[in-house]
């Protein structure tokens, strides 16, 4: 799959299995969710006061996000996928193939996901906690560490694995559904675009 998804997912179309995407995809949101572990910590040691009580409901929305999160996304996107190359490129498959096959995309993710949790554990390791006391100061500090050097350089890595993840589902789509790598990859590209232009804003 990683140096020929063509041909891999041309074996793979033929009996689609959905058991070992969904181990992927699950492994993806949990390692995302160990990714974040760090930075949660960072913020639990720098909310102080009255703004300590947030951390609870920070830390339970971001491991449950980042668990939950792409098992909704490999829904809604394989969702989009089969409504859109059905009838607009004359696509033919089933719903749950084409569900197992664009769980490979995952594969990328997961390797980012560890390579994340290194990168998050290395920028927030050394780094000494602030004092943000006031709750609503809470938000524009969380948000400021989107601006951390470290940070911004695994969102800009998360990108390039977002494109490596956007050409495995062209493949997946062209050979679960039966249409053109063009027809693939324009509709691999609206969800992608979409998740490079969510990461991007992070940056500016």
């Amino acid at each position: 799959m990683l140096t020929n998804p063509d041909q891999f997912f041309e074996s793979e179309s033929r009996d689609p299995d959905l058991l070992f995407p969904a181990v992927i995809v699950v492994a993806a949101g949990l390692l995302g969710a160990l990714s974040s572990l760090p930075m949660l910590q960072y913020i639990d040691q720098s909310l102080t006061g009255p703004a300590a009580g947030l951390s609870s409901i920070i830390y339970i929305t971001t491991l449950a996000g980042g668990v939950l999160g792409p098992v909704v996304i490999w829904l809604i996107v394989t969702a989009f996928f089969y409504g859109v190359a059905t009838p607009a490129f004359d696509g033919e498959g089933s719903f749950t193939d084409t569900l197992a096959l664009a769980g490979w995309r995952y594969v990328p993710a997961v390797l980012n996901g560890l390579l994340s949790t290194f990168g998050y554990y290395w920028v927030f390791s050394n780094r000494s906690p602030q004092s943000v006391s006031d709750p609503q100061m809470a938000q524009s500090f969380i948000q400021s560490l989107q601006g951390i050097t470290g940070i911004q350089l695994l969102t800009a890595v998360g990108i390039v694995f977002t494109i490596w993840q956007g050409i495995i589902w062209t493949y997946a789509i062209k050979q679960g559904l039966a249409v053109s790598l063009r027809d693939g990859a324009i509709t691999a590209a609206v969800p992608v675009v979409a998740m490079v232009l969510f990461a991007l804003n992070s940056l500016l």
